[in-house]
């Protein structure tokens, strides 16, 4: 039994489809990407050496904090007028603020489509490889580029704040270049990082016991890597420690092409605490892909991450049986061929067999104003939207995509590329005057209760908006939805202006304008513009 025969052998007897934990040889490794202490070089004022003269060292994180002040310093010496100053200066928020953003932009230069052709077959076969998730210290953004499927969350914020599957994800826990704010860099982010990655442990922890865990672009003493499992260590108990072992798997590059891939068993010592792992030895990744993907699974793992997503739904909804269908036992016996069927909206399917692209204006809006998330986001985007005209509803599906910035929205994997809607998209200008004559001292709540629906519809667009007017709102969309939306009681022109409202409030409930914002915030903007 050869080498990548062992380790097929090791993955087969294995429960679960391994993750990856990816460093920055790898980035080196396909694409030739710098060092951290060639980036630091690259920009630093001074010769990299004064640096390490002066803290007595070769510390980068500390080298960082050093070169990141002294370019904030001269950043700002720079002219009014100065062409780099004025593209970034409403972003620097931090003294090492500039220097983040220069090493964004130069590691955004990365492009997998410049990756040596060498690797064609190689690179093929790990965009197909058979793992549940992919972990990552790395700031640049080959992995989202090779995987573009994978959702991505970013620190540890992201883990808190958004519903993770551990499955068809990618935690980039050092931060990204999108993001520049969230790079761990310097010696004090990475003091608040060690104090702050609670949860993140115990992420990991999970993942770690539940999955094997192949280590690709780092070495064994990787200060990163002793960190990350010290954290992890100290948590876990003699037992549990023993569930550890034999799930750890450390790829280390032989830049020698004539050299055999070769696999030995290594004990990984850590807080005087000894982990086996095993160690593999190769020149070329390939046979250690082909082996990875001797896990035999059908089901993508982006498409069980989706799976898994609605399922959850289901189980925490307050009535999952809108979200099931049960087909009935004869109808089991008049198609023998199935097995088992799943699902999004599959409600909807039997309901009406015209399926994503043949759905209504109506549809959406319906699903909008009920908020039971009955409808798969990503096929409303890409299937139903596109098929159809005039405006509807679209941050709340772009948010359960985890889309909630514009900049996540140009960078988008899927092919969204149509324009956003914003304030003056949901305002009839021809109502402008007499919107603000009629409402003026009055409350969102006022005009719903003792205008003619009509006239709300086109009001409430140019009218002081805050958060505790949006229940109001929405019950006015719901109990007004079959007049304008199904029976058409006023018109199609009066139809239009009805979902000029309930895009506004799509807008304002799901939107990432307000996102992260207060509802004081939101009234301001909904004044100035």
């Amino acid at each position: 039994m050869n080498a990548e025969e062992k380790l097929a052998s090791i993955f087969q007897q294995k429960k679960t489809a391994p993750f990856l934990f990816i460093g920055s040889g790898f980035t080196r490794h396909y694409l030739d990407s710098p060092t951290w202490l060639e980036i630091l070089e690259k920009f630093a004022p001074k010769h990299i050496n004064s640096y390490i003269s002066s803290i007595g060292e070769t510390n980068l994180p500390k080298i960082a904090q050093i070169v990141g002040k002294e370019i904030n310093d001269h950043f700002w010496a720079l002219p009014t007028n100065d062409p780099f100053k004025q593209k970034i200066q409403d972003k620097i928020t931090t003294p090492t603020a500039v220097l983040r953003y220069q090493i964004a932009e130069e590691l955004k230069k990365l492009d997998i489509n410049n990756i040596d052709s060498k690797y064609n077959d190689e690179i093929k076969l790990l965009q197909h490889i058979n793992i549940d998730g992919i972990i990552t210290t790395n700031w640049d953004d080959i992995l989202e580029q090779l995987f573009p499927k994978y959702m991505k969350l970013v620190g540890q914020e992201d883990l808190l704040t958004m519903h993770s599957y551990c499955i068809g994800e990618i935690y980039k826990i050092h931060g990204c270049i999108h993001q520049p704010a969230t790079m761990i860099l310097t010696d004090e982010d990475y003091s608040n990082f060690s104090k702050k990655n609670t949860y993140l442990a115990a992420k990991l922890i999970t993942i770690f016991l539940e999955h094997p865990i192949i280590f690709l672009g780092y070495s064994i003493s990787d200060p990163n890597i002793q960190d990350i499992l010290k954290s992890i260590i100290v948590c876990l108990s003699s037992k549990k420690l023993n569930d550890l072992k034999n799930n750890l798997f450390f790829v280390e590059w032989n830049p020698s092409p004539d050299t055999p891939m070769n696999i030995y068993n290594h004990e990984f010592q850590n807080n005087g605490v000894i982990i086996p792992t095993t160690r593999i030895v190769t020149h070329d990744y390939t046979p250690i892909y082909r082996a990875i993907n001797s896990f035999e699974r059908e089901i993508p793992a982006p498409v069980l991450r989706h799976y898994k997503k609605q399922f959850y739904q289901i189980v925490y909804a307050e009535k999952p049986e809108k979200q099931l269908y049960v087909i009935d036992e004869k109808d089991i016996d008049n198609n023998k061929d199935i097995q088992f069927v799943v699902g999004f909206g599959a409600i909807q399917k039997y309901n009406s067999a015209v399926g994503y692209v043949g759905m209504s204006a109506a549809n959406l809006f319906s699903d909008l104003i009920s908020e039971d998330k009955k409808y798969d986001p990503i096929s409303i985007l890409t299937k139903t939207r596109p098929n159809l005209s005039g405006l509807l509803p679209q941050y709340k599906y772009l948010n359960q995509i985890g889309i909630t910035s514009e900049e996540e929205y140009t960078q988008n994997k899927l092919g969204l590329n149509g324009p956003l809607n914003s304030l003056t998209s949901f305002q009839v200008y021809q109502y402008k005057n007499q919107a603000e004559h009629e409402t003026k001292g009055k409350s969102i709540e006022d005009i719903i209760k003792n205008t003619d629906p009509k006239k709300v519809c086109v009001f409430i667009p140019y009218m002081q908006i805050t958060e505790p007017d949006l229940p109001h709102i929405l019950d006015f969309l719901k109990k007004n939805f079959n007049d304008f939306m199904i029976k058409k009681t006023y018109g199609s022109s009066y139809t239009s202006h009805y979902r000029k409202l309930a895009c506004l409030y799509d807008w304002l409930k799901y939107g990432w304008h307000s996102k992260n914002e207060s509802k004081k915030i939101i009234t301001k903007r909904l004044k100035s513009k």
